[in-house]
């Protein structure tokens, strides 16, 4: 069903940028932090 689809993809996208708005909250400063315990 295509709209059944459409929904769908409306939800993933909904969610991804609630996400990256949660990730954005962080500083900067988190980041690096971060990452310098990865490497």
């Amino acid at each position: 069903n295509y709209e059944a689809r459409i929904d769908a993809l409306q939800k993933q996208v909904e969610e991804q940028s609630m996400t990256m708005s949660m990730y954005s909250s962080y500083t900067p400063e988190d980041f690096n932090n971060i990452e310098e315990d990865i490497f």
